[in-house]
């Protein structure tokens, strides 16, 4: 309990007449609470205790700090909304930095996270941050709701991130392959898409998000006019470039009325870049599994497996994704003799395939039917093709397997 125990002592003046201050300040497990009212724009919940000689001195307009610590702290980077704790690292003070030159941190589950870089300042005001990370299997964003962005998830990678800005600009670059217990969802939804289509239409039950990121980016914002001249709005820039792989949860919203998804794992080369006028995405993702839930009409909402070998593909000019995708969602015990009567069957009660092939633009994709019976011999399949030989026959077959379980007669 003792070495819990903050102890500080001062050397030092105070000078009114002076306008200014000189302090020698030995500390000793110092709560680091204080430090939100400075860096809190960039960085949430700080907190800790540090230990070292520090100076503070100069005008009472002008203060700077000057010393070395060690500290063990834990604090969150509002743009990527997840903390990260340090443990007896070095922090050094200057006139115009606070350096933390080669620390480890570590995220949420105790991952490791190679932190180096700095908060320049001038005199403890315009505060501006530069920090290079690597990454082992961490945890390095976090957010739970779409807000004003168009992704959100948590996600788990390694490899190298930098985070940087100052003043009414904020960057985030990465290089990131995914890791165990990613899921990011994008939402690529168009209130029309679909809509039109005789077949497929959507049901709005979707709530309306908070804005978790966007909130502490406006919170950067403000914070950083409050203390300059210069009130024009926060320019958000993000490149990341993903190595997806098959551990990663990869969700797309393609409909936001009906709450229409695909989600799937699989592999990919995608580059993200968010602005505040735009995003785009680059690259192929190729699904290995996954489903796809959709709503058809007002009256179904079923669950289709994608088949391996489907593809997302984002087109390099930021034009819109393209869909290649095949998905199963299979009807068990059909009755055969409800489509064909007058037939005689090896086995009556059958497994039926009902299949949509999605193409074309991912916020209005093209959807395509057909049925597969793969319980039965090619002449019983021949005598149901002949029964269900056209699009609106196959389509009404589906409707009502989807509906009901049974064919229509």
């Amino acid at each position: 309990e003792a070495d819990t125990l903050a102890q500080t002592h001062v050397i030092g003046f105070v000078s009114p007449q002076q306008k200014g201050l000189d302090l020698n300040i030995n500390t000793r497990n110092t709560n680091l609470a204080f430090l939100n009212s400075f860096i809190g724009g960039i960085f949430a919940d700080v907190s800790g205790r540090a230990t070292g000689p520090i100076r503070l001195h100069g005008p009472f307009k002008a203060l700077n700090l000057e010393g070395k610590a060690i500290a063990s702290a834990s604090l969150k980077p509002r743009i990527l909304n997840t903390p990260f704790r340090i443990e007896n690292d070095s922090v050094i003070l200057t006139t115009e930095a606070i350096s933390l030159p080669h620390a480890t941190a570590f995220d949420i589950d105790g991952n490791p996270i190679r932190l180096s870089g700095k908060l320049t300042h001038t005199n403890l005001k315009n505060m501006g941050y530069d920090f290079n990370l690597n990454l082992d299997r961490a945890c390095f964003y976090h957010t739970t709701e779409y807000g004003d962005m168009p992704f959100y998830g948590k996600i788990y990678g390694s490899g190298n991130a930098h985070l940087y800005g100052g003043g009414n600009e904020l960057h985030l670059s990465g290089d990131i392959r995914t890791e165990q217990g990613t899921t990011f969802y994008y939402n690529m939804s168009a209130p029309t898409s679909l809509t039109d289509n005789n077949f497929i239409t959507f049901i709005d039950r979707t709530p309306r998000p908070q804005q978790i990121v966007v909130d502490n980016l406006k919170l950067f914002q403000r914070t950083q006019e409050e203390g300059e001249e210069d009130s024009s709005p926060l320019q958000v820039d993000i490149t990341a470039r993903i190595d997806a792989t098959p551990n990663a949860n990869i969700v797309v919203l393609m409909d936001s009325h009906s709450n229409d998804n695909i989600s799937a794992y699989g592999s990919g080369d995608i580059t993200i870049h968010y602005t505040n006028e735009s995003t785009t995405l680059n690259g192929e993702y190729t699904i290995e599994s996954g489903y796809y839930d959709m709503s058809i009409e007002n009256l179904i909402q079923k669950r289709f497996h994608l088949q391996s070998g489907s593809t997302v593909k984002f087109p390099d000019n930021g034009g819109e994704a393209e869909l290649d995708l095949k998905a199963i969602y299979t009807v068990n015990s059909v009755l055969l003799s409800d489509l064909v009567p007058e037939a005689s069957f090896n086995q009556n009660s059958v497994k039926v395939d009902c299949i949509i092939k999605m193409s074309g633009k991912l916020n209005a994709p093209v959807p395509d039917f057909d049925l597969e019976l793969p319980t039965i011999n090619d002449e019983e399949k021949q005598l149901v093709r002949s029964a269900i030989s056209t699009d609106e026959q196959i389509r009404t077959q589906i409707l009502y397997l989807l509906l009901l379980g049974k064919f229509y007669t």
